[in-house]
């Protein structure tokens, strides 16, 4: 199922995109610990939704939402592989946005 959502996710249908995000979402709630062996499927692909200009801000948002939901329910593993890179993103992105204003 990982490969079909890991897809998904990296797909260019905004439709399947959106609904793999929300799946990754609903999965690291309900998996918790297990979900970490996920890790590395799913949160580069939210990486690069967040760091594609082309894609839809709503799309960004739901990504952001998939991501925080795994830094809040995979703590450790998700701080010691992924949080760097992730603040990084967040921190371009606001860049951007304030410079839009």
């Amino acid at each position: 199922m990982g490969t079909y959502i890991k897809y998904a996710i990296e797909s260019e249908d905004c439709d399947c995109a959106r609904l793999a995000c929300g799946l990754v979402s609903d999965l690291s709630s309900y998996m918790l610990e297990r979900f970490e062996e996920y890790l590395d499927d799913f949160v580069p692909g939210l990486h690069k939704i967040l760091e594609n200009a082309t894609v839809d801000r709503k799309m960004k948002l739901n990504a952001m939402h998939a991501l925080g939901d795994i830094a809040l329910n995979q703590e450790k593993p998700f701080m010691q592989k992924y949080l760097k890179d992730t603040l990084a993103i967040l921190s371009r992105a606001a860049e951007m946005s304030v410079q839009h204003i």
